[in-house]
């Protein structure tokens, strides 16, 4: 901000400059002109040469700030400030001329001083420092060549004007210096305003627009199983008045298909609904993948065999547990796979179908879901995850999905902080959606088990020892935490406040191995500004966890400092230890290293 003001500051005094080269030009001019209409009063060479000069000088700089304004900008205190201080010499030699034959000869030079001074002092927008010095200078010089004795006739009454001048002149300068800042700061903070201002109506133009193509879409998609419904119904009811059962079975069937695909279009839209209100739950806790892979496969194994394709989960070598939310991973995950079965021909080729596979590197979990289906063109690489777009089914066929599955999968991974999702596609080969969170291995193959929070001895024996700080207002919530730290042999620091925390861990004198906050705190200061504040205050680089109540996550998430992870209240314990085993396993691992 200063950076920007500084350059708009000296950008409105390229014309202020300007102006006063023009009006000091003119003044030297007169002097030169008017002298000259009398014969009696005549200009010595060199004096003439020093005002012409002076005029030179000017006419230079005021090409350079027309003309070159970017270049003045950038060097602006140089270019004006060189531009005075040559200016004011040259009054200084001018005045220092005893015997010079001029007009003004004889008499006092205390005006010209005086208007100099002026000019400096509220047009030209130099720094503070640098006005002052200039003018001090001349100010002192010019006195002390008019008035080599202090005590000659109007000395000291020129001492006065020319010191009040300059301290008003000073003055001036620093008001207009702190008011153009002020506007500046009002100017911009009204623009960000207005930017902001028109960012929302843009989002909610598109939220509107979004709202009718979405209620056209629903209104088709719920007309058509409704109308279909009534159809087979009737059909239905004229088959049993015939006796034809034969019939009846078949229309029945019919009919349980239409009522399926209308309860799937209102499951759809209510947990888009939910999504988009912030109403749908986020439960933060610790996932085991390996239970939701296994859960995958076992559902979508029979419609795979159906389709003539193949479907390969690839489970973990090792129990990967993932600090996500379990409903939604799974709601994720399975759009994901039910997308790669529907649009993989089977064309009597082994190995086409749908590979889910896991992999961590650094913490972080990847989930890969790669089919070998029609594929996604680049340039419709943004328009799937909009709401009921199909690419490959103009037909609007409703066996091949509702076109809500990818808006689903984007709305729920937008909720759920530190997860990501990236596509890559080639059209006619198939594409790989690859899913990333927080993960981390522990220990060896064990039987699936979800929601387990005690640690291993192995995981026990890791993080005894390490050192923890924590920052809590509330007194129960703080009290559990160092209870549950004790049982782990976990040291800690903590405190209520930011400042109680620092002068606890100051005592310690050991290094953080990781840090554990709330996120609304006492004060002006939440939890991710208290990490950030942390680090900075006790030079670490500590990976830190935020706990929260929230119900919506997800603007809390988009705010996190790097390293940071996100749990939403209550949460498992081991929720808390995942991240903080993966935290000691760094530091351990650095310190080998």
């Amino acid at each position: 901000a200063e950076e920007a003001f500084l350059f708009d500051y000296r950008q409105a005094g390229l014309a202020w400059a300007a102006y006063a080269c023009m009006v000091a030009s003119a003044l030297v001019a007169l002097f030169i002109v008017v002298p000259g209409l009398s014969l009696a009063n005549r200009f010595a060479p060199h004096v003439l040469g020093i005002r012409l000069g002076m005029i030179s000088c000017l006419f230079c700089v005021l090409f350079a700030l027309s003309h070159y304004k970017e270049f003045s900008i950038r060097n602006y205190a140089a270019v004006v400030g060189g531009a005075c201080t040559v200016l004011l010499g040259g009054i200084v030699v001018l005045v220092g001329e005893p015997g010079q034959v001029a007009a003004s000869a004889g008499m006092s030079p205390l005006p010209v001083v005086l208007f100099a001074l002026f000019l400096t002092y509220s047009l030209l927008r130099l720094p503070l420092w640098l006005a002052v010095s200039i003018c001090s200078w001349f100010s002192v010089v010019v006195l002390g060549v008019v008035f080599e004795d202090v005590y000659a006739p109007g000395a000291l009454r020129s001492f006065v004007y020319v010191v009040a001048f300059n301290m008003l002149g000073a003055f001036l300068l620093w008001s207009t210096e702190t008011r153009e800042r002020d506007l500046f700061l009002q100017r911009r903070r009204a623009e960000e305003a207005q930017v902001e201002l028109d960012r929302r109506a843009r989002v909610a133009e598109e939220a509107d627009r979004e709202k009718t193509r979405l209620l056209a879409a629903v209104s088709h998609d719920l007309r058509q199983p409704i109308m279909a419904s009534l159809t087979f119904l009737d059909v239905l009811k004229s088959k049993l008045d015939k006796h034809d059962y034969a019939q009846v079975g078949r229309q029945a069937d019919h009919l349980t298909s239409s009522v399926g695909m209308l309860g799937a279009t209102l499951d759809h839209l209510l947990t888009a609904a939910r999504y988009d209100s912030g109403t749908e739950p986020i439960k933060i806790e610790a996932v085991d993948l390996g239970v939701i892979l296994d859960r995958l496969k076992v559902s979508f194994m029979d419609e795979a065999r159906s389709r003539g394709v193949e479907l390969r989960v690839r489970m973990p070598r090792r129990r990967l547990i993932v600090t996500s939310d379990a409903t939604a991973l799974w709601r994720v995950l399975m759009n994901l796979v039910s997308n790669g079965l529907k649009f993989t021909a089977p064309n009597g080729v082994r190995g086409r179908g749908v590979l889910v596979s896991a992999s961590l590197h650094d913490g972080a979990c990847r989930v890969h879901v790669v089919d070998t289906g029609i594929g996604i063109a680049p340039e419709h690489a943004n328009i799937i995850w909009q709401p009921y777009m199909q690419l490959a089914n103009e037909e609007r066929n409703r066996q091949r999905g509702l076109g809500l599955g990818l808006f689903l999968v984007r709305r729920a991974l937008d909720r759920i902080p530190s997860h990501t999702i990236r596509m890559r596609s080639v059209p006619g080969r198939g594409s790989r959606f690859t899913v990333a969170m927080p993960g981390f291995w522990v220990g060896e193959p064990e039987p699936p088990m979800q929601g387990v929070s005690r640690l291993s001895p192995e995981e026990l024996a890791l993080i005894r020892g390490a050192h923890v700080l924590v920052l809590e207002d509330d007194r129960d919530a703080r009290q559990a935490l160092h209870e549950l730290f004790d049982d782990w042999g976990v040291m800690y620091s903590s405190g209520a406040t930011l400042e109680e925390l620092m002068r606890d861990s100051a005592s310690s004198e050991l290094d953080v191995d990781a840090i554990v906050t709330d996120y609304r705190l006492p004060g002006a200061r939440n939890g991710a500004e208290c990490i950030v504040e942390l680090r900075r205050a006790l030079e670490t680089d500590a990976p830190a966890i935020i706990v929260t109540g929230e119900g919506d996550l997800a603007p809390i998430g988009k705010s996190l400092p790097g390293r940071t992870t996100l749990l939403q209240k209550p949460f498992e314990t081991r929720a808390l230890a995942t991240p903080l085993i993966a935290a000691i396993r760094l530091a351990r691992g650095a310190e080998g290293a």
